[in-house]
């Protein structure tokens, strides 16, 4: 029973996880995502949020994607362009009841890349073994 008890929260939980980035008319209706992209982007020296805003059309197409600059603290070109090509990949469930251009915002998180242990052993950090 309690296998059960949290099997549903886990379940529950990563439904819920699968919303918690996107914002806009397609976060407040909960429309279902198809295809799914990863939202977090990695890079040295730079963290911060990518907010980029789409449009889906009724057959589940992002259609459009655009760089929110006010709200986003990452500029980086590269990284940027990584995030609109995510979401440009992105694909909703078809709702033909939805409006004909459906909107929404896709919160990107960049982390800082951390060094990996190869690369500390190159610079005499980590011992060759460890």
């Amino acid at each position: 029973m309690v296998g059960r008890v949290f099997l549903l929260g886990v379940v529950l939980f990563l439904g819920l996880t699968s919303y918690a980035q996107i914002y806009g008319e397609l976060g407040t209706s909960k429309r279902e995502i198809a295809a799914d992209c990863d939202r977090k982007l990695s890079a040295s020296g730079t963290e911060g949020l990518i907010f980029i805003s789409i449009v889906v059309n009724r057959d589940g197409e992002v259609t459009s994607a655009v760089l929110e600059e006010v709200r986003s603290t990452v500029s980086n070109t590269m990284l940027v362009r990584e995030a609109l090509i995510r979401a440009k990949k992105m694909k909703f469930a078809a709702d033909y009841t939805a409006p004909q251009w459906h909107k929404g915002t896709i919160e990107f998180k960049v982390e800082k890349k951390s060094a990996g242990n190869e690369e500390l052993k190159r610079k005499n950090i980590l011992p060759e073994n460890y």
